[in-house]
């Protein structure tokens, strides 16, 4: 018996969410620490929107170096900041350094989020 059109369309709803389901299971199977895959999973979103959260809450100052803030992409720049730790970083960045304002205007970030953009910034392009 022929599938039709229309019970092709009705199935693939249930394609993308078997497939990531089964690659999770293989993510966990693979290592010893069972928290891996959901932290793969977690970095993962992070790092795909960490590039639309800097064009929204950090661009107009670390792609220019406004008010003395490192420029994006600019390892060298960044050297300095990072061998202070990125603890000390995520508190700069939580309370406000310098012109900064606090959160650096990602008022919605959580920590790991800011954390992600420290480490976007720092990275070269």
């Amino acid at each position: 018996m022929p599938v039709t059109t229309q019970q092709k369309q009705s199935s693939k709803p249930y394609y993308l969410p078997v497939v990531m389901t089964v690659a999770v299971l293989l993510f966990t199977a693979c290592g010893s620490d069972e928290s891996g895959a959901a932290t793969a999973v977690q970095d993962s979103n992070i790092n795909n929107n960490i590039g639309s959260i800097y064009n929204t809450s950090c661009i107009s100052c670390h792609a220019g170096g406004n008010a003395a803030a490192p420029r994006a992409h600019d390892v060298a720049a960044w050297q300095p900041k990072l061998a202070k730790g990125i603890e000390v970083l995520l508190a700069n960045v939580k309370s406000g350094f310098g012109a900064m304002p606090p959160k650096g205007m990602c008022y919605d970030c959580d920590d790991e989020q800011l954390r992600a953009l420290i480490n976007y910034m720092a990275a070269p392009k």
